[in-house]
């Protein structure tokens, strides 16, 4: 029965107006009498929030990005006519219904002369409308005014840069695809089928380690990344048990073995530390056709074709810590840093010069006829200074380490497994500019700056190519 909005009684007060009154807000107390208890009035909570590696959901979602060509016109803007006919396929196969309708994945555009290009992203909607939304401002999800959580860009370097991705890791989940029309081809085939086939086992992991000497920075790499993450994946029984750690340290971790073991064991994981290729600097054709490429203890490159001759990824995930493993960016970041005309300089100079590129190892493997499902690695040379805490010597690489050995096999999206070393990068970068202030207060460490500087771009220009909702393996449903 419900209960009275008012009570008025037959009372004259004095007034013209009736004398009434809504009901004290704790009434059931008179009703039920005095001593006897009353419920407790309920709070109703909201309800719990969206899991964010649910990128199925509404209020997480995922959408693409691609270039704004000049000679599209706004109604086609909304539209992916001019997308590789794969990713055509791909928009509408993460079409979702809703109410009653299909709704198309959200669709954004790139292109230098968008106002905010760095800060905004241009939503374009079927019908032609758009409108720009703020990274950083706006809310999550796939309806209209939000941004979905995860974001796929389908575009060269060239067209949509390195630099838009970087500060879009700091707020979103966002992977990349840089390929041929027929890579397209064979790695959404795959995603959409969701590697069913693919003989990649997710319980076995390569950990290949190449250095030069006790002291090269491989062996750094080797104490603060490889040997981690060999130690993370053994503590679990599961995990370890199809553990293979190639050590450089002993000799073992030649390019030859690397493939050879990878044929054999198959694994779903691969992580690797070694150098990357950037010679010769002044030879931007021979630099780009080979940049990043690992290279052994014996100073060996692995050649891409041979590998893939050798081995197929066949839905693999890649970390690979090496410079330029991902491919390099059209300015030099540590200009004034370095000795100029000194070896160091020249080829930060020269990478340079390269531009906007996507490194051509994980082109080659996202591409292959059964593709690897993702390849993170960095966009920039790796220092020192960024693995170790220069006073403690404490590793720094621990997020790291936490997606390879933890995340990846929670079976988290590629992108939300590294997600805690992308924002380290924000913390690192706030924490440069508090430290740069002390000392032009004239109390700070400028040592720390520059180590803060230099860690702060080495997380930044780490990114995801491949999709960035793939993971380790499809998740099986409990019976």
């Amino acid at each position: 029965m419900n209960w009275p909005a008012k009570l008025s009684i037959n009372a004259w007060g004095g007034r013209t107006d009736p004398c009434e009154s809504t009901l004290d807000v704790d009434w059931r107390r008179w009703v039920l009498g005095d001593g006897i208890p009353v419920p407790p009035r309920r709070f109703m909570a909201l309800s719990k929030p969206p899991e964010r590696g649910d990128w199925r959901d509404p209020d997480v979602g995922w959408g693409l990005i691609l270039p704004y060509g000049e000679d599209l016109d706004e109604a086609a803007a909304g539209r992916v006519e001019d997308a590789p006919e794969p990713i055509q396929r791909l928009f509408e196969h993460r079409s979702q219904p809703n109410n009653g309708r299909v709704q198309t994945p959200p669709l954004f555009r790139w292109h230098p002369s968008f106002t905010g290009r760095y800060h905004r992203l241009r939503r374009y909607y079927p019908d032609g409308r758009h409108e720009d939304l703020s990274i950083v401002g706006s809310s999550r999800g796939v309806g209209i005014g939000k941004i979905p959580e995860y974001l796929l860009i389908c575009a060269s370097p060239k067209r949509i840069p390195w630099s838009l991705q970087f500060v879009l890791n700091g707020a979103m989940l966002v992977g990349r695809l840089d390929l041929s029309n027929a890579g397209i081809d064979n790695y959404v085939s795959a995603l959409i089928d969701d590697w069913s086939d693919a003989k990649a086992r997710p319980d076995a992991s390569l950990v290949w380690s190449a250095f030069n000497g006790s002291t090269d920075l491989g062996r750094l790499a080797r104490d603060t990344i490889a040997v981690p993450v060999v130690e993370g994946l053994r503590t679990g029984p599961e995990l370890g048990a199809g553990l293979c750690f190639m050590d450089g340290r002993d000799d073992t971790a030649d390019v030859a073995a690397l493939m050879s073991t990878l044929a054999m064991l198959a694994p779903g994981l691969i992580v690797t530390t070694s150098h990357g290729y950037t010679n010769p600097a002044d030879n931007h054709e021979l630099t780009g056709a080979s940049l990043g490429t690992l290279v052994d203890a014996n100073r060996e490159k692995l050649e891409t074709a041979a590998l893939l001759t050798a081995w197929s990824p066949e839905g693999a995930i890649w970390y690979a810590h090496a410079c330029c493993s991902a491919g390099s960016e059209g300015r030099n970041r540590y200009a004034g840093l370095v000795a100029k005309d000194r070896q160091l300089d020249r080829m930060l100079e020269g990478i340079a010069a390269l531009g906007d590129h996507c490194a051509p190892l994980p082109r080659a493997l996202l591409a292959a006829e059964r593709p690897l499902r993702a390849f993170v690695g960095h966009v920039q040379p790796t220092f020192d200074w960024s693995l170790r805490e220069r006073e403690t010597s404490q590793p720094l690489t621990g997020a790291l380490t936490h997606a390879l050995t933890d995340e990846l096999y929670r079976l988290r999206p590629v992108a939300m497994a590294f997600r805690r070393s992308f924002h380290d990068a924000l913390i690192l970068h706030t924490l440069y500019e508090q430290t740069l202030r002390d000392y032009n207060n004239g109390n700070g460490d400028l040592g720390l700056a520059l180590a803060l500087r230099l860690t702060a771009i080495d997380r930044s220009s780490m990114v995801v190519l491949g999709d960035p909702t793939v993971t380790l393996a499809p998740e099986v449903s409990p019976e």
